[in-house]
């Protein structure tokens, strides 16, 4: 699956990696820390070609945790640190427990498909709740400057003027690397208040913007509360499921066990997230939330269980996993506990998590023990949320022993934010009050390029997910199906891409990259191609061959494997 947008920014060379750990873990005690820093800037503005405050700001935000790592007393080596972060780089760690664990814990057996699964009621009705994630909101913003810059992120304050129309910052985006005003966020709340009967909102977290080289607890900490106050004062009393997204924490990325204090502990941001943003929660939320950012509860009056999972501690850039690789803050076992609480009282479960399954930015391990867990109770979890990409998309688990067999399906609802390339938008999901699975989902945004300065932004509907793809349901068996109808119509395959960058007609495609985004639908798991190789070489036929249906041929090589 494609990583955010952001997660390119900079690629960290294997060979710049092991150079920077040679040079921390070589120091004698008392090295001074500005020894490493000057080298490190040195490689930084060498390796990356970035700007030295650039890189000055990233350094200096980093150096912290890994001298802090050093301190642990734990054996570590470059190869261990390196093949941790650069699990795809050709810089692996050949054995060890970043690459391979497995949860301990009897997961019990899953149930006769049909027999558990639910039916619709008509007469239970139904329910709709938002999703707004990525907002990325940047205070620097500001209209009139160039979003054609030397750094990471532009359209900012102390930025040169737009020498062209094309590369102005309007007042509200760009679809150059530039984060959002806040006249955007509070239109965009403005216009989800204006929705009927909304329910709940899920917050799928990003809030702070992409200028990663300047943050810190303060300034990250202003955002997140206004952000918040903004929320409160829109959306007053309709309920808010807030999580954490990996640009919350200062330095971005970076999360630390629970049990390690000082200046490089995370448990600053889960206190101060929750108490800014927790209105809407159980008190039996905070306990957990303060532990790792992840909770649990009932919908008031329903068998609905929402839970929300903290991914961004999985990312191969969180320094803490080289060397607590192992569940980090027991995360995935008290997932499963949940779970397995979920399905003795006969809950449904909605599942919150900021980074979609299968990203490249987070390890494969994690991702094969995730996915066990999602295919273990596939019934009882109805539906899942991401942000993190940007992106309109979504991501299909397969079962292991079956892989002609979708069982479940996470949906990733797009940004605010139009970094990079996108419009602005959020959902509307339509949620059948009976089973708790999705009936639809429509998709509401702006085009930035039909806006002026002296207008305000209209969020109209962009689609309806089942009219627009023509689905007799959510259920995971018809995206699947859905999936397999675009290998061959391309008609079909052009709205979807059209929508995955939310009508923005900024990117064009080729059959390699409709190849890419119809594997990262089909892939739940990085270490498991199984579907994206038989796509690959389906398509290959149909070359050689003359194939009447690359689909119908998919699916006829997957049940030859089973």
């Amino acid at each position: 699956m494609d990583s955010s947008p952001s997660s390119g920014t900079f690629k960290l060379s294997c060979i710049a990696c092991q150079l920077l750990a040679s040079l921390i873990l070589t120091l004698p005690p008392g090295n001074p820390k500005d020894e490493v820093s000057n080298s490190a800037l040195s490689l930084c503005v060498t390796f990356f070609g970035q700007p030295e405050k650039l890189c000055r700001g990233i350094i200096e935000g980093n150096l912290d945790v890994l001298f802090d790592l050093k301190e642990q007393g734990l054996p570590l080596n470059p190869d261990k640190i390196c093949g941790t972060v650069l699990e795809n780089a050709n810089c692996s760690v050949k054995n060890g427990p970043q690459v391979e664990w497995s949860l301990e814990m009897d997961y019990g057996t899953k149930e006769d498909r049909i027999s558990v699964r639910s039916e619709s009621r008509a007469e239970a009705g139904e329910i709709s709740i938002v999703q707004i994630t990525d907002i990325h909101y940047d205070p620097e913003y500001e209209a009139g400057r160039t979003a054609s810059c030397s750094e990471p992120l532009c359209c900012r304050n102390y930025q040169p003027n737009a020498s062209s129309r094309a590369d102005r910052a309007t007042k509200y985006g760009h679809y150059n690397y530039c984060d959002m005003p806040l006249d955007v966020v509070r239109s965009a709340l403005e216009s989800i208040r204006k929705q009927k009967n909304i329910s709940m909102v899920y917050m799928t977290g990003d809030l702070v913007s992409h200028a990663i080289w300047e943050t810190s607890k303060k300034k990250n900490l202003k955002v997140i509360n206004l952000v918040a106050d903004l929320f409160r004062e829109y959306l007053g009393d309709i309920p808010v499921i807030p999580i954490i997204g990996n640009h919350e924490t200062h330095p971005v990325n970076v999360f630390a066990p629970y049990f390690i204090q000082g200046p490089t502990s995370t448990n600053w941001l889960y206190k101060e997230f929750i108490d800014s943003w927790g209105w809407s929660l159980p008190e039996s939320a905070r306990q957990t939330f303060l532990k790792g950012g992840y909770y649990s509860f009932v919908v008031k009056d329903t068998n609905l269980r929402i839970i929300v999972l903290n991914s961004n501690i999985y990312q191969k850039l969180n320094w803490w996993n080289v060397l607590y690789p192992i569940d980090m803050n027991d995360q995935l076992k008290w997932f499963t506990t949940t779970l397995l609480e979920a399905e003795q009282n006969e809950e449904k479960v909605h599942i919150l998590s900021h980074i979609p399954p299968g990203s490249e930015d987070t390890m494969q391990v994690y991702q094969r023990e995730y996915r066990k867990i999602v295919e273990r109770f596939e019934h009882t979890i109805t539906a899942e949320f991401n942000g993190h990409t940007h992106y309109e998309d979504f991501t299909l688990f397969y079962d292991k022993n079956n892989s002609s067999q979708a069982v479940g399906a996470a949906y990733n609802g797009g940004s605010i934010t139009s970094y990079y390339n996108v419009n602005p938008n959020y959902r509307v999901y339509k949620v059948d009050k009976g089973t708790w699975e999705l009936n639809d989902f429509d998709s509401y945004g702006f085009n930035i390029s039909l806006i002026q300065d002296d207008m305000s932004p209209e969020w109209n509907k962009l689609y309806s997910f089942k009219e627009q793809y023509g689905l007799k349901s959510m259920r995971p068996e018809e995206l699947n199906n859905l999936v397999i109808r675009m290998m061959d119509d391309s008609a079909l395959f052009d709205k979807y891409f059209y929508n995955f960058f939310k009508g923005s007609n900024r990117e064009q495609y080729d059959s390699k990259r409709k190849m890419k985004i119809l594997c990262d639908i089909m892939t739940s798991e990085m270490a498991d191609l199984t579907h994206c190789n038989q796509l690959k070489k389906v398509t290959s036929t149909k070359r050689r061959r003359s194939l009447t249906s690359i689909g119908e041929e998919f699916t006829k090589g997957l049940k030859r494997k089973r």
